[in-house]
């Protein structure tokens, strides 16, 4: 995508940095351009996106645990959510322009196509949207309730002719709720275009 609003997220495990003339390898990122979820020769987390990165120390891949990662990216900043808590460091910039034609890809280096990382991959998945700081949170807690097709409803505008009612009956301006559960009162809604 050329702007931002989505996300990126990956649960990994037993991560391993593997020297191949790169200080980092790739979890998740684009083919040929340096975006991407890395890890250094520490095993330690670091975002790119461009020019701009951040390393997070306090992350250890290779500490054996599962570990969610997840990247919301907005307009003009990307933040970084690691088992559902948002790491301070927020990379302020644009994120990289990208074309339709970009590979993304899993467990490769984002700047070579024959890098290899050692790690167990749980799931990736990426989002048409820049997740909340809560929606990160679930997807740590629950990932397949995050998963799962969720149902939206919309709502239409009226045709051209537009929606109009009227009233009759015996209402009156004072007209109250006891008037009506107790009877004697009629009110007629008549709704025209919709």
């Amino acid at each position: 995508r050329s702007t931002g609003n989505y996300t990126w997220a990956i649960k990994v495990k037993n991560v391993n940095y593997v020297a191949q003339g790169s200080s980092v390898n790739s979890l998740m990122g684009y083919k040929g351009l340096t975006t991407a979820i890395v890890t250094n020769s520490s095993n330690q987390l670091a975002v790119y996106f461009g020019s701009s990165n951040n390393t997070y120390t306090e992350v250890d891949l290779g500490d054996g645990e599962e570990h969610t990662i997840v990247v919301s990216i907005g307009l003009t900043t990307v933040k970084v959510y690691h088992n559902g808590v948002k790491l301070v460091s927020e990379i302020t910039t644009a994120p990289v322009s990208v074309s339709s034609t970009a590979v993304l890809g899993i467990g490769g280096d984002f700047e070579q196509t024959t890098r290899d990382l050692t790690c167990e991959v749980e799931w990736a998945g990426i989002w048409n949207y820049a997740f909340s700081p809560s929606e990160a949170l679930e997807l740590s807690r629950d990932t397949w309730q995050q998963l799962e097709p969720t149902t939206q409803t919309g709502y239409f505008t009226a045709s051209a002719a537009g929606v109009t009612s009227a009233l009759t009956g015996t209402a009156t301006a004072t007209i109250t709720e006891t008037d009506i559960t107790d009877g004697g009162k009629t009110i007629i809604v008549t709704l025209t275009g919709d």
